[in-house]
């Protein structure tokens, strides 16, 4: 299971997508329920993420978006700006109005047990193959190497790790007219 590959390897940083955020169980309709974790979740279970991960972990989620996570060892360091095990929101992000709610791009600072700084930045682009869908991955790659929403890049300190899921396949975009 994934929650023993985590007891096993113990990766210092991990990042998800689109994995599901408990605290959105209320906006699950009754008969979607069955079977799956809202069916009996309450405020005092642990999330999916920490279900997973355990209690060996920091976990934030991007800002606007509460399905796409980061998560540190504790034994690797601390993410700055967040001051429990959970915190909602906790990555720095900007939204692209054209290309969807919330920030698709995220950024952590962690501060490192041994007190040197890494920039973390989660990523998850935009899917589809439609001129649109690539034009809105070209603003999102933009945030990270060019402009974040903050008028730098998101990669602006000394160590980087930019880290999830691209959304894209050099070779599968040849395979269609743009």
């Amino acid at each position: 299971s994934l929650r023993e590959f985590f007891l096993i390897h113990s990766p210092d940083i991990v990042s998800f997508q689109e994995m599901f955020y408990s605290g959105d169980c209320d906006q699950i309709p009754e008969e979607a329920k069955a079977g799956f974790v809202c069916e009996d979740w309450a405020q005092d279970k642990p999330t999916v993420a920490r279900t997973v991960l355990g209690e060996d972990y920091q976990i934030v989620t991007h800002w606007g978006l509460n399905d796409k996570y980061l998560a540190v060892h504790k034994r690797f360091g601390r993410i700055v700006g967040c001051d429990s095990d959970f915190c909602l929101e906790g990555l720095e992000g900007y939204q692209i109005d054209e290309c969807s709610r919330g920030g698709r791009v995220g950024r952590g600072i962690i501060e490192r047990v041994n007190g040197e700084l890494l920039t973390v930045i989660t990523y998850h682009g935009t899917s589809g193959k439609l001129e649109d869908d690539i034009d809105c991955r070209v603003q999102q790659v933009e945030q990270i190497f060019v402009d974040f929403g903050d008028a730098s890049p998101a990669v602006n300190g000394t160590d980087h790790l930019i880290i999830g899921d691209f959304n894209t396949d050099p070779v599968w975009l040849r395979c269609f007219d743009r």
